[in-house]
């Protein structure tokens, strides 16, 4: 009897692990925490929690305002990383919509799906209908023949995805749209920050960027240092935000240290108004912890007018904690947010190529604020060549990277405070340039 109740008790246990196992090996949201989790969505719509519809209890919500930009929904960081680990071609993503809207045209020539990183892009459930005005579950497998593989390899995307996106407006006059109960049936691994991780706007999309408080927004190629950016019109009396997308989020440990933030901000001050008493440039939070970063004016002031490349090294010194401890919020960083205003009256922000960036040499290690080197690159655009020259400090260093972080070959001469790089790549490219006086990146066109 003792042994058959061991017996037993050995296959009751067995069976609770895999079970453990089963549900662990997921990631979900039903919404009914009572917050959005933090979904975000990009286009003319705005995303909030809706307490009392959904599939049952709470659902996200996406409005429609009918000015022509498609709304999409993004994924938090919790979705992000590692799938090929763990996928099989039995998983799947799928969630409950609901499109509240009378009007029959209806948008069929959009996928639902996008996951991409930077092994490519995949989409799925391209020209799929919803039916408006009730409950549909959308599913798809992660099986490679359910995606069209617009850019890269299957196993590449998979291998980091750094963006989920999934379409929120089926309709071509207004619409209410509600998600619920999504599910992604693995549970991925997460990174940390080893590689550079940029948004340089390139795709023509905010790339999950929410932005609160801001007037109209655009993306231009007026706006960007070099090619795309974006273009934040000041809202009356308040103060306009930007949240990075779910991809810049986790454990930032990597980071610490050598690792920095950077961003080019171009602040047109449309009305000569007066430099505003900011209460912070940016601020991360994660884990209880809240930790903000403010520049004197006169480093602000070098942003009026003109582009400038704000860089913070991800290090204690340089951030004022404002609760928490910095151990606890650099090892679950899940905000980071920006603040563009700066002037007293009307304003114009353009933004461009932030990233985060773990490679700079510990001997180079200070401040931005005060050591913030003054670069240009000529020409630009480039035709297999150009010349990187420093006003007030020699180059130690250049290396070159894709949009998505990868590496570009090239052969690059130095010589004083200038240095000559050549290279047969063509496109957009980010130009890593370290000096003794501090590291910045910049953009340049490669033709």
């Amino acid at each position: 009897m003792t042994q058959f109740l061991n017996t037993a008790q050995f296959i009751l246990l067995l069976f609770l692990l895999m079970l453990s196992t089963q549900i662990q090996a997921q990631v979900s949201d039903d919404f009914e925490s009572g917050t959005t989790a933090n979904w975000t969505s990009e286009g003319d719509g705005a995303l909030f929690l809706s307490p009392n519809f959904g599939n049952p209890g709470a659902s996200i919500t996406v409005d429609d305002n009918v000015t022509g930009d498609i709304n999409y929904s993004f994924a938090p960081a919790k979705y992000l990383g590692d799938w090929l680990t763990n996928v099989t071609p039995s998983d799947s993503i799928s969630l409950d919509i609901y499109v509240d809207s009378s009007d029959p045209d209806l948008i069929t020539d959009i996928p639902i799906f996008q996951i991409l990183g930077p092994g490519g892009r995949a989409t799925a459930l391209d020209g799929v209908t919803v039916p408006t005005n009730q409950w549909n579950r959308i599913k798809v497998s992660l099986d490679s023949t359910e995606w069209v593989i617009e850019e890269g390899n299957w196993e590449a995307i998979l291998s980091n995805v750094t963006q989920l996106r999934i379409r929120s407006e089926y309709i071509v006059g207004g619409e209410d749209v509600y998600l619920d109960n999504v599910l992604l049936s693995i549970s991925p691994v997460r990174f940390t920050f080893t590689d550079t991780i940029c948004s340089t706007f390139e795709d023509s999309t905010f790339e999950g960027w929410n932005f609160e408080d801001a007037g109209a927004l655009t993306i231009d190629t007026a706006f960007g240092n070099p090619g795309l950016g974006i273009e934040i019109r000041d809202r009356s009396s308040v103060l306009s935000q930007a949240i990075a997308p779910a991809k810049f989020y986790g454990d930032w440990t990597a980071l610490l240290d050598s690792g920095y933030l950077s961003f080019d901000l171009n602040i047109d001050n449309r009305s000569n108004g007066s430099l505003l008493d900011k209460p912070y440039l940016v601020r991360l939070s994660g884990n209880g912890a809240v930790a903000e970063v403010r520049p004197p004016d006169s480093i602000l002031n070098l942003a009026i007018d003109q582009w400038y490349t704000f860089t913070f090294l991800i290090d204690s010194s340089v951030w004022t904690m404002q609760s928490g401890t910095w151990d606890s919020l650099i090892t679950s960083v899940q905000e980071v947010r920006l603040e563009f205003e700066f002037i007293l009256g009307n304003e114009r922000a353009s933004f461009d190529n932030f990233c985060l960036v773990p490679r700079v040499s510990p001997t180079t290690r200070t401040d931005e604020w005060k050591t913030q080197p003054a670069v240009r690159l000529a020409p630009n655009p480039a035709n297999g060549f150009f010349t990187a020259i420093a006003s007030d400090a020699p180059i130690q260093k250049i290396t070159l990277y894709d949009l998505r972080g990868r590496l570009i070959p090239s052969s690059i001469t130095y010589s004083a405070q200038e240095a000559r790089v050549s290279t047969s790549y063509q496109g957009l490219t980010i130009v890593q340039i370290e000096t003794t006086k501090g590291i910045l990146n910049k953009k340049i066109l490669l033709q």
